[in-house]
C-alpha cells in the first residue's frame, strides 16, 4: 500500500501526516477528538496557554486508554491519539 502525506488540524495549527490509504478515516475522527477535547479545555478553562491545555488532552487520552475495556480497536484509536498528541508536545516544547 502506498502511503500519503495528509495535512491535519490540531489546536489551529497544521500538521503533515504520512498514512496509509486504510488509515485516513480513523486520522479524521482522531482528528476531530483531539480538536474536540481542546475546546472543550479552552472553554473550562479560560487562563491555560495552548500547551497546559494540550498538556490536559494529552493526560485526559491517557486516562481514556487506562480505563477502555472495549477490545483492542478502541485501545489502538486511542494510542494512535496520544502519539499524535506527543508529537504535537515535542513541536511545542522545542
Amino acid at each position: 500500500m502506498a502511503s500519503q502525506k495528509i495535512y491535519i488540524t490540531v489546536g489551529r495549527r497544521r500538521y503533515p501526516v504520512v498514512i496509509e490509504e486504510e488509515e485516513k478515516k480513523a486520522i479524521a475522527e482522531i482528528e476531530k477528538s483531539i480538536n474536540n477535547k481542546i475546546n472543550e479545555y479552552i472553554r473550562t478553562y479560560k487562563n491555560l496557554d495552548i500547551l497546559d491545555v494540550l498538556a490536559m488532552v494529552l493526560i485526559d487520552c491517557r486516562y481514556e486508554l487506562y480505563n477502555t475495556k472495549t477490545g483492542d480497536d478502541d485501545i489502538n484509536k486511542l494510542k494512535e491519539e496520544l502519539q499524535k498528541l506527543n508529537v504535537l508536545l515535542d513541536n511545542e516544547l522545542s
